[in-house]
């Protein structure tokens, strides 16, 4: 063998155990808290990744991302969040918030992004939503925006509009906040909004027959965790009640719901998305302001509506950004 081919093979004898003694590159991890079932939130979660894509941040390339969902179990959120925390993970992106609340009392130093929260102001997550000061950023909600808007468009499809059951859940911090504002919107609209408390699955089916027998004109059901859980149900019942409703998320009309107008969860997952792009890059969430919803779509389901012999009128159809068929 010539010197040079020695020479070579032997470095490269040398260097190869090195080599493969050395541990695969540890990719920043992105924890997720969710405090629901998967399946309620995979469209929300498809739309993060498709954000991180976006940002030019590739799966299994650039990031490993660690999902834990309590499952509708708010009481494993704490040993969730700590799971991740130890890990550690460089961001969390903490959604609702029961999510917010387990992740922030589990870590002051780890960055943490919002994820459909209310009211981080009146709940107390940030200081300043042009300013956090703290490990805390991210985009909220319109929850307490819509309520009003959501009443105006109910009281337009229903002439006369006098009685609406409210169906909300206790145990969500944000409902005292949503209940005053629809005492406010419906006080100011001349309606009688009746609040129906319903804290899980179990009870729904009780507390629905409640509501069936005070007799209201329209339900309107109010934001909180399990809400995506709660949808079916409400949507089966209100049909079999002819009983019009406007819910509370993007897609809920595409589910059956007669209409919803809400914030569209692709586009605030997309912005989640562009907050934990720039963390990992090395910015600093204290100095990120908090963002608000920029896009509503206001959705009908004329399917729903023909099944419960009910006209939609032609200005609401003209608003809507969707028209189910």
């Amino acid at each position: 063998m010539r010197r040079r081919a020695f020479l070579a093979a032997l470095g490269a004898a040398l260097v190869a155990p090195q080599a493969q003694a050395q541990p695969a590159r540890d990719l920043p991890r992105i924890g997720i808290l969710d405090p629901v079932p998967p399946a309620a939130t995979a469209s929300s979660i498809a739309s993060l990744r498709d954000g991180l894509r976006r940002e030019g941040l590739v799966e299994g390339r650039d990031y490993r991302l660690e999902y834990r969902s309590a499952d509708g179990h708010f009481e494993r959120l704490p040993a969730l969040a700590a799971e991740l925390v130890a890990l550690p993970v460089q961001v969390i992106v903490a959604r609702n918030t029961p999510g917010m609340l387990a992740a922030r009392a589990a870590t002051t130093q780890i960055p943490i992004v919002m994820a459909d929260v209310g009211d981080p102001l009146g709940l107390g997550f940030v200081k300043n939503l042009a300013r956090p000061e703290a490990n805390i950023t991210g985009v909220s909600n319109a929850t307490l925006e819509l309520i009003q808007k959501r009443l105006e468009v109910m009281r337009e499809l229903v002439p006369g509009l006098r009685r609406v059951a409210v169906l909300s859940n206790a145990n969500d911090p944000n409902t005292p906040i949503q209940l005053e504002e629809v005492r406010k919107a419906a006080a100011q609209l001349g309606i009688e909004a009746r609040n129906f408390d319903c804290r899980s699955v179990a009870q729904l089916a009780n507390v629905l027959g409640t509501i069936a027998a005070w007799r209201p004109q329209a339900l309107l059901p109010l934001v909180h965790p399990l809400y995506r859980v709660f949808v079916p149900h409400l949507v089966t019942w209100a049909a079999a009640q002819r009983l019009p409703g406007i819910f509370a998320r993007d897609g809920d009309a595409e589910r059956g719901a007669l209409m919803a107008y809400a914030a569209d969860l692709s586009d605030h997952y997309l912005r989640v998305a562009g907050y934990v792009a720039r963390i990992l890059a090395g910015a600093s969430p204290a100095e990120m302001a908090v963002e608000r919803p920029t896009r509503f779509l206001l959705s009908v389901n004329l399917k729903t509506a023909r099944a419960q012999s009910i006209a939609v009128p032609q200005p609401i159809l003209l608003r809507a950004d969707r028209v189910i068929e």
